[in-house]
């Protein structure tokens, strides 16, 4: 499953998806490390709890986006 996502994740470009950087695989710890890059301004999530409800026109801007 890992493995179907670090596919996906390396294809996406579009300029509102973060973009994956670089994969590190390491062995001897069996951990793979996925870099993105950064991204100003926070999360959708944050932006709905500190504004509440959105209005119909700011929702649909968002969609747009997604």
């Amino acid at each position: 499953m890992i493995e179907r996502e670090k596919r996906a994740l390396v294809t996406l470009d579009h300029p509102n998806i973060v973009k994956l950087k670089e994969i590190i695989e390491n062995e001897v710890k069996q951990a793979t490390y996925l870099v993105f890059e950064y991204v100003a301004g926070g999360e959708l999530f944050g932006y709905i709890v500190s504004h509440g409800r959105l209005s119909e026109a700011t929702a649909r801007k968002f969609v747009r986006q997604v």
